[in-house]
């Protein structure tokens, strides 16, 4: 019988294959390991230097928050100087541009705080900044609105030395975060051909796959973030601008007049008599676009009370229309003698609203109807305009709307409809928007004598009401 001998050599040694597979997992893992070293450094580098822009952007923001609100600040005083506004209004102003400039510092400080180079660039144009500003805010506290406009002109550039460096260092940022990504994707591309692993080139890519969708939510997130802190300020921007202009058109004619006056006196009476019509339309303008501003800050703080009880509309409308009866313009009016459910004063500033709504955008034919619908009374104003375009119908009652940089309501600082659904809905009424025969209508309704008295609104304003049918 014949016997076969086997080479030792030739037998597998099961310790040698162990060690050469202990070997190779050995080194997947190291190689792993590596990869997740250099790939978790530059995420971490990612990360910062995406976390950094997002601090830059934020301070560029509340930079230019602070600014906006040292403005209006000033703006305030001025008017409060004219006797236009209250010292409460102002105050209030004042107190919201200490509040952005506190933020502004805040920001600058955190961003310092992220940087791991000199940041002395920085907290040295931050704080040049936050002292001007802040010496704007209180020159117009203490009643000195020129002064303080002529120091914030003169300190526009330690505004701008702020916003260049910081936006250099959101670049830096940017250079970095490019860098760092590219390096990950190096390494993932590496990893995969050096493993060779169908399951471990998987792995990497479900890794890679989740990383990049985190990402890019987070940015999303913080994208949809930033826009809205930018719509923000640009309605704060457009108000600031709004008021200067819309406030200086009747405050020039105001003064213009009263100077001819003075200086002609009393000679021509017809020609007086129009100059003071002409003032007298001019003020009542003027009056309703600070009432809008202090009806419009009282919403936002949730301070805004009625005194809801019988009002007679006819005689409300009467004392509406009024001033308009020494103007150009002509407004036919069919009232019914009815009795509604109501704050006077709001009902008032509703009407006056509409009506002004109407004369601005109207041609000749202006008309104010009511009727009566079950337990609710219903007020249109119509005019012949051309109406509002489709795409802007669903903001219409919104705050600041603007097409393009021209007022949506001309003649206005953007509120006169947002008030007047805020006035209507606290009310207990609705209001809307409709196009009829090529007509312009706005009709609201509010509810009769008889009707059951609603509950005064309890305002906190996180929301603002939609509009209504």
């Amino acid at each position: 019988m014949a016997h076969t001998i086997f080479d030792e050599g030739t037998i597998p040694d099961p310790r040698r294959l162990g060690n050469r597979v202990g070997g190779a997992l050995a080194l997947l893992i190291l190689l792993l390991a590596a990869f997740v070293v250099f790939s978790s450094d530059a995420a971490r580098r990612s990360i910062h230097g995406n976390s950094v822009m997002l601090k830059a952007e934020a301070v560029l923001g509340a930079n230019h928050l602070a600014l906006s609100t040292a403005e209006q600040a000033v703006v305030m005083a001025e008017l409060h100087r004219l006797g236009i506004v209250d010292r409460a209004s102002v105050q209030s102003v004042i107190d919201d541009a200490d509040r952005a400039i506190e933020t502004l510092a805040a920001e600058s400080a955190l961003l310092s705080a992220q940087l791991d180079e000199d940041t002395s660039d920085i907290e040295n144009a931050a704080d040049s900044a936050t002292g001007m500003l802040g010496s704007v805010v209180a020159l117009a506290e203490d009643g000195k609105p020129t002064e303080a406009e002529s120091l914030l002109m003169s300190g526009e550039p330690a505004l701008a030395e702020l916003d260049a460096a910081v936006a250099a260092t959101s670049e830096d940022a940017a250079s970095s975060v490019a860098v760092a990504d590219g390096l990950l994707g190096s390494l993932l591309v590496t990893s995969a051909l050096l493993i060779g692993f169908v399951v471990l080139a998987g792995a990497i890519a479900v890794f890679r796959l989740v990383a990049r969708l985190g990402t890019q939510t987070a940015r999303q997130r913080s994208l949809v973030r930033l826009r809205s802190e930018r719509r923000v300020q640009q309605a704060r921007a457009d108000l600031i601008a709004g008021i200067s202009h819309q406030l200086r058109t009747p405050i020039t004619s105001i003064y213009g007049f009263s100077e001819l006056l003075l200086e002609r006196g009393l000679v021509d009476r017809d020609t007086a008599l129009e100059l003071v019509g002409i003032i007298n339309m001019e003020s009542s303008e003027l009056s309703r676009m600070v009432d809008d501003l202090l009806v419009s800050a009282r919403i936002d703080a949730g301070r805004l009370s009625y005194d809801l009880h019988p009002v007679s509309l006819c005689h409300e409308l009467d004392s509406v229309l009024r001033p308009y009866e020494r103007s150009d313009a002509e407004i036919s009016v069919d009232c019914l003698p009815v009795t509604v459910l109501a704050d006077p004063m709001r009902l008032r500033q509703v009407l006056r609203n509409l009506i002004a709504n109407a004369i601005h955008h109207g041609g000749a034919l202006v008309e104010v109807s009511t009727r009566i619908s079950g337990n609710r009374v219903i007020c249109s104003v119509v005019d012949d305009g051309s109406g509002v375009p489709p795409e802007l119908e669903d903001v219409l009652f919104e705050r600041f709307i603007h097409r393009g940089r021209t007022s949506l309501t001309v003649g206005s600082i953007g509120m006169g409809l947002y008030i007047a659904k805020s006035l209507v809905t606290d009310m207990g009424g609705t209001i809307e928007y409709v196009r009829v025969h090529g007509l312009t209508v706005f009709r609201f309704t509010l509810p009769l004598e008889s009707s059951e008295l609603p509950e005064p609104p309890v305002l906190s304003y996180t929301e603002q009401p939609t509009s209504s049918d």
